[in-house]
């Protein structure tokens, strides 16, 4: 693993504005220096370049509502079309900006792909986005990845 932690970012929203790509764009302040994050726009991307991103990330971190208790068409379509060993025991987080705060079909999903979903996660209202708690919630959460990555032992 390089000094330089990469973290692939993505939302299952669509809209531009969206308040979980606000979420995302909120993250890149406030990353360490030894961390990067490669925001994709997954609803504008193919499969087979997804699951390449995917493959050189070191830790996913995924900021989405549900809608209903459910995830958006576009992220169920990716995750049931991605190759399971881009996820597979890669550490993810799970952020969201929204009224649905259980992501119970994403971390089933996420468990069927193996990946290594923390336990922390960040589940705020759209007003509470920009607060100083969410902010020291983010950056926690942050840290919890980076261990997590760090505690991964290379396979050699």
């Amino acid at each position: 693993m390089s000094s330089i932690i990469t973290i692939v970012g993505f939302t299952g929203s669509t809209r531009t504005e969206s308040s979980n790509k606000a979420a995302l764009r909120l993250v890149q302040g406030l990353l360490p220096e030894q961390i990067q994050l490669d925001l994709l726009s997954i609803e504008d991307m193919s499969i087979e370049a997804i699951n390449e991103r995917l493959q050189q990330a070191d830790a996913l971190l995924i900021a989405t509502p549900e809608y209903k208790g459910l995830l958006s068409r576009t992220l169920k379509h990716v995750f049931t079309q991605i190759a399971p060993e881009g996820v597979a025991e890669k550490p993810t987080a799970l952020m969201g900006v929204g009224r649905g705060h259980e992501h119970a079909q994403l971390r089933l999903l996420l468990g069927e792909l193996n990946a290594a979903v923390l336990d922390e996660h960040v589940y705020v209202s759209a007003e509470q986005l920009h607060s100083d708690a969410t902010r020291q919630q983010i950056s926690v959460l942050l840290e919890t990845l980076t261990r997590s990555v760090q505690d991964v032992v290379p396979a050699n």
